[in-house]
Protein backbone atom coordinates (compact mmCIF):
# COMPACT_ATOMS: atom_id res chain seq x y z
CA UNK A 1 0.00 0.00 0.00
CA UNK A 2 1.45 3.34 -1.06
CA UNK A 3 0.68 6.57 0.83
CA UNK A 4 -1.38 9.34 -0.70
CA UNK A 5 0.48 12.58 -1.33
CA UNK A 6 -1.17 15.89 -0.41
CA UNK A 7 -0.19 19.20 -1.99
CA UNK A 8 -1.10 21.41 0.95
CA UNK A 9 -0.59 24.79 2.54
CA UNK A 10 -3.17 26.58 0.41
CA UNK A 11 -4.12 27.26 3.16
CA UNK A 12 -2.56 25.50 6.15
CA UNK A 13 -5.96 25.72 7.85
CA UNK A 14 -7.64 23.34 5.41
CA UNK A 15 -4.52 21.15 5.23
CA UNK A 16 -4.87 20.39 8.94
CA UNK A 17 -8.45 19.31 8.26
CA UNK A 18 -7.33 17.02 5.44
CA UNK A 19 -4.82 15.38 7.79
CA UNK A 20 -7.30 15.01 10.65
CA UNK A 21 -10.25 13.83 8.56
CA UNK A 22 -8.28 11.30 6.53
CA UNK A 23 -6.78 9.82 9.68
CA UNK A 24 -10.18 9.63 11.39
CA UNK A 25 -11.73 7.96 8.35
CA UNK A 26 -8.84 5.50 8.05
CA UNK A 27 -8.99 4.59 11.73
CA UNK A 28 -12.76 4.19 11.57
CA UNK A 29 -12.41 1.85 8.60
CA UNK A 30 -9.56 -0.28 9.97
CA UNK A 31 -9.99 0.21 13.72
CA UNK A 32 -7.44 0.03 16.50
CA UNK A 33 -4.37 2.24 16.30
CA UNK A 34 -4.34 2.56 12.51
CA UNK A 35 -3.43 5.92 10.99
CA UNK A 36 -3.41 6.92 7.33
CA UNK A 37 -0.25 6.50 5.20
CA UNK A 38 0.18 10.04 3.91
CA UNK A 39 2.86 12.39 2.58
CA UNK A 40 2.37 16.17 2.68
CA UNK A 41 4.17 18.98 0.88
CA UNK A 42 2.94 22.21 2.43
CA UNK A 43 3.85 25.48 0.71
CA UNK A 44 4.01 29.06 1.96
CA UNK A 45 0.60 30.41 0.96
CA UNK A 46 1.54 34.13 0.77
CA UNK A 47 3.41 33.93 -2.57
CA UNK A 48 0.84 31.46 -3.87
CA UNK A 49 -2.01 33.87 -3.10
CA UNK A 50 -0.06 36.69 -4.75
CA UNK A 51 0.43 34.64 -7.91
CA UNK A 52 -3.28 33.79 -7.91
CA UNK A 53 -4.16 37.48 -7.70
CA UNK A 54 -1.77 38.14 -10.60
CA UNK A 55 -3.39 35.32 -12.62
CA UNK A 56 0.00 33.64 -12.97
CA UNK A 57 -1.40 30.13 -13.22
CA UNK A 58 1.51 28.88 -15.31
CA UNK A 59 3.96 29.65 -12.50
CA UNK A 60 1.62 28.06 -9.98
CA UNK A 61 1.31 24.97 -12.15
CA UNK A 62 5.09 24.69 -12.26
CA UNK A 63 5.33 24.95 -8.48
CA UNK A 64 2.71 22.29 -7.84
CA UNK A 65 4.11 20.02 -10.55
CA UNK A 66 7.56 20.18 -8.99
CA UNK A 67 6.14 19.45 -5.53
CA UNK A 68 4.10 16.54 -6.92
CA UNK A 69 7.22 15.05 -8.49
CA UNK A 70 8.87 15.20 -5.07
CA UNK A 71 5.96 13.35 -3.48
CA UNK A 72 6.02 10.72 -6.22
CA UNK A 73 9.74 10.21 -5.71
CA UNK A 74 9.13 9.91 -1.97
CA UNK A 75 6.78 7.00 -2.61
CA UNK A 76 3.28 8.46 -3.00
CA UNK A 77 0.89 6.27 -4.98
CA UNK A 78 -1.52 9.11 -5.79
CA UNK A 79 -1.75 12.88 -5.37
CA UNK A 80 -4.47 15.16 -4.01
CA UNK A 81 -4.36 18.94 -4.51
CA UNK A 82 -5.62 20.26 -1.18
CA UNK A 83 -7.63 23.21 -2.48
CA UNK A 84 -10.43 23.69 -5.01
CA UNK A 85 -8.83 26.81 -6.50
CA UNK A 86 -5.49 25.12 -7.13
CA UNK A 87 -7.24 22.59 -9.35
CA UNK A 88 -6.70 25.29 -11.96
CA UNK A 89 -3.30 23.58 -12.14
CA UNK A 90 -4.63 20.02 -12.32
CA UNK A 91 -3.44 19.34 -15.88
CA UNK A 92 0.04 20.71 -15.15
CA UNK A 93 0.35 18.42 -12.13
CA UNK A 94 -1.00 15.31 -13.84
CA UNK A 95 1.23 15.74 -16.88
CA UNK A 96 4.31 15.99 -14.62
CA UNK A 97 3.89 12.63 -12.85
CA UNK A 98 3.04 9.01 -13.58
CA UNK A 99 0.67 8.45 -10.65
CA UNK A 100 -2.99 9.55 -10.61
CA UNK A 101 -4.07 12.97 -9.38
CA UNK A 102 -7.44 12.75 -7.62
CA UNK A 103 -9.64 15.51 -9.01
CA UNK A 104 -11.86 16.98 -6.29
CA UNK A 105 -14.74 17.47 -8.77
CA UNK A 106 -15.03 13.71 -9.26
CA UNK A 107 -15.61 13.21 -5.55
CA UNK A 108 -18.09 16.08 -5.43
CA UNK A 109 -20.06 14.76 -8.41
CA UNK A 110 -20.40 11.34 -6.80
CA UNK A 111 -22.05 13.01 -3.82
CA UNK A 112 -24.36 15.62 -5.35
CA UNK A 113 -25.24 13.84 -8.61
CA UNK A 114 -27.93 15.86 -10.48
CA UNK A 115 -29.44 17.67 -7.49
CA UNK A 116 -29.67 21.50 -7.66
CA UNK A 117 -26.54 22.76 -5.92
CA UNK A 118 -25.28 26.24 -5.05
CA UNK A 119 -21.49 26.40 -5.34
CA UNK A 120 -19.61 28.60 -2.87
CA UNK A 121 -15.87 29.17 -3.18
CA UNK A 122 -13.20 31.69 -4.03
CA UNK A 123 -13.85 34.08 -6.89
CA UNK A 124 -11.52 31.93 -9.02
CA UNK A 125 -13.56 28.81 -8.36
CA UNK A 126 -16.92 30.50 -8.88
CA UNK A 127 -15.96 32.49 -11.99
CA UNK A 128 -13.54 30.28 -13.91
CA UNK A 129 -14.55 27.10 -15.77
CA UNK A 130 -12.05 24.60 -14.39
CA UNK A 131 -14.39 23.19 -11.71
CA UNK A 132 -17.77 24.27 -13.06
CA UNK A 133 -17.27 22.68 -16.47
CA UNK A 134 -16.07 19.39 -15.02
CA UNK A 135 -18.98 19.20 -12.58
CA UNK A 136 -21.52 20.03 -15.28
CA UNK A 137 -19.96 17.50 -17.65
CA UNK A 138 -20.51 14.92 -14.91
CA UNK A 139 -24.21 15.77 -14.85
CA UNK A 140 -24.27 18.15 -11.88
CA UNK A 141 -26.85 20.95 -11.72
CA UNK A 142 -24.63 23.80 -10.49
CA UNK A 143 -25.81 27.30 -9.56
CA UNK A 144 -23.78 30.34 -8.48
CA UNK A 145 -24.42 33.18 -6.02
CA UNK A 146 -25.05 36.74 -7.23
CA UNK A 147 -21.97 38.82 -8.10
CA UNK A 148 -22.08 40.81 -4.84
CA UNK A 149 -22.24 37.59 -2.85
CA UNK A 150 -19.34 36.13 -4.80
CA UNK A 151 -17.22 39.13 -3.89
CA UNK A 152 -18.15 38.90 -0.21
CA UNK A 153 -17.53 35.15 -0.04
CA UNK A 154 -14.08 35.57 -1.62
CA UNK A 155 -13.19 38.31 0.84
CA UNK A 156 -14.26 36.27 3.86
CA UNK A 157 -12.22 33.28 2.70
CA UNK A 158 -8.98 35.21 2.29
CA UNK A 159 -9.35 37.83 5.03
CA UNK A 160 -10.65 35.50 7.72
CA UNK A 161 -10.90 31.77 7.10
CA UNK A 162 -7.42 31.29 5.61
CA UNK A 163 -6.11 32.96 8.76
CA UNK A 164 -8.12 30.64 11.00
CA UNK A 165 -10.62 33.32 12.00
CA UNK A 166 -14.37 32.74 11.92
CA UNK A 167 -16.29 35.95 12.71
CA UNK A 168 -19.86 35.55 13.88
CA UNK A 169 -20.96 37.78 11.01
CA UNK A 170 -19.62 35.16 8.58
CA UNK A 171 -21.58 32.39 10.29
CA UNK A 172 -24.77 34.43 10.05
CA UNK A 173 -24.14 35.37 6.42
CA UNK A 174 -23.47 31.82 5.22
CA UNK A 175 -26.43 30.56 7.21
CA UNK A 176 -28.61 33.02 5.32
CA UNK A 177 -27.25 31.80 1.98
CA UNK A 178 -28.15 28.25 2.97
CA UNK A 179 -31.70 29.29 3.87
CA UNK A 180 -32.25 31.20 0.63
CA UNK A 181 -31.31 28.40 -1.79
CA UNK A 182 -33.66 25.45 -2.22
CA UNK A 183 -31.16 22.72 -2.81
CA UNK A 184 -27.70 21.59 -1.80
CA UNK A 185 -25.03 24.01 -0.66
CA UNK A 186 -21.58 22.99 -1.93
CA UNK A 187 -18.59 24.25 0.06
CA UNK A 188 -16.21 24.38 -2.91
CA UNK A 189 -13.49 25.93 -0.82
CA UNK A 190 -11.71 23.71 1.66
CA UNK A 191 -11.84 26.41 4.36
CA UNK A 192 -15.61 26.85 4.29
CA UNK A 193 -16.17 23.89 6.59
CA UNK A 194 -15.15 26.27 9.37
CA UNK A 195 -18.48 28.10 9.12
CA UNK A 196 -21.00 25.51 7.91
CA UNK A 197 -21.34 21.94 9.12
CA UNK A 198 -21.16 19.45 6.28
CA UNK A 199 -23.83 16.78 6.15
CA UNK A 200 -26.44 18.81 8.00
CA UNK A 201 -29.97 18.81 6.64
CA UNK A 202 -33.03 20.95 7.20
CA UNK A 203 -35.88 18.74 8.42
CA UNK A 204 -38.39 20.68 6.27
CA UNK A 205 -36.43 20.72 3.01
CA UNK A 206 -34.03 18.62 0.97
CA UNK A 207 -31.19 21.05 1.57
CA UNK A 208 -27.85 19.55 2.44
CA UNK A 209 -24.47 21.13 3.07
CA UNK A 210 -21.71 19.26 1.25
CA UNK A 211 -18.04 19.91 1.96
CA UNK A 212 -15.75 19.36 -1.03
CA UNK A 213 -12.94 18.51 1.40
CA UNK A 214 -14.94 15.56 2.73
CA UNK A 215 -15.61 14.38 -0.83
CA UNK A 216 -11.89 14.56 -1.57
CA UNK A 217 -10.98 12.69 1.61
CA UNK A 218 -13.35 9.88 0.58
CA UNK A 219 -11.41 9.53 -2.67
CA UNK A 220 -8.09 9.55 -0.82
CA UNK A 221 -9.32 6.89 1.60
CA UNK A 222 -10.25 4.58 -1.28
CA UNK A 223 -6.78 4.95 -2.76
CA UNK A 224 -5.01 3.81 0.40
CA UNK A 225 -7.39 1.01 1.36
CA UNK A 226 -7.81 -0.82 -1.97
Amino acid sequence: MKPVGLLGGTSWVSTTHYYEKLNRAYQQKLGGLHSAPMLIHSVDFAPIAKAQANEDWEALGNILADNARGLEQAGAGSIAIGANTMHMCFDAVQSAIDIPVLHIADGIAAEIKDQPTLLLGTAYTMQKPFLLDRLRALGCDIHLPEAADQERIHRIIFDDLCQDRVPESARIYFGQLAEQFEGNLLLACTELGLVLEAGSKDANTNERIIDSLDCHVTMMLKQITI
